[in-house]
């Protein structure tokens, strides 16, 4: 989580039913707001869109939990996290830029520091990169054979 910007601690959440996570905060749209929060067994998050920074989604890193893609405001997505664990997520389009975050569930240890939560880029962030690099490959390579068949 160290490349989440707004990412200070873990908020603690725990005792209530329902906790509320802002997507599309910050200056630029592009972070979850808390961006990580501990809760107890049972309780459901509801992450609500602000309109800003583009399309976005909430996708589990374990592919437990995903949201549609949708830049629209007020667009809100449950999810009642029944066991303990910890539980990592990001916005597809953008956890490049660090809008991350993470749902700790119940009294989990977080190896003596809240910081050590792990986030690995989804395999969509991956997929994604590999389009633009291909797409360009591909472009360059028009260019070279227009250019050959033009001499």
């Amino acid at each position: 989580m160290s490349d989440v910007p707004n990412y200070e601690e873990v908020e603690d959440h725990t005792g209530e039913e329902t906790v509320e996570v802002t997507v599309g905060a910050g200056d630029d749209g592009l972070l979850f707001e808390p961006a990580a929060i501990r809760v107890d067994p049972e309780t459901t998050v509801n992450w609500v869109w602000t309109g800003e920074g583009g399309d976005h989604n909430v996708a589990a890193e374990d592919e437990s939990f995903e949201s549609e893609l949708t830049s629209e405001e007020g667009y809100e997505f449950d999810h009642l996290f029944e066991e303990e664990g910890i539980f990592t997520y990001g916005c597809d389009p953008h956890i490049a830029n660090g809008m991350k975050g993470a749902v700790v569930v119940g009294d989990i240890e977080l190896g003596g520091s809240s910081t050590t939560i792990p986030l690995i880029p989804g395999i969509v962030a991956i997929i994604g990169i590999m389009t633009i690099v291909t797409a360009a490959i591909a472009k360059w390579t028009r260019t070279r054979r227009d250019i050959a068949q033009r001499r």
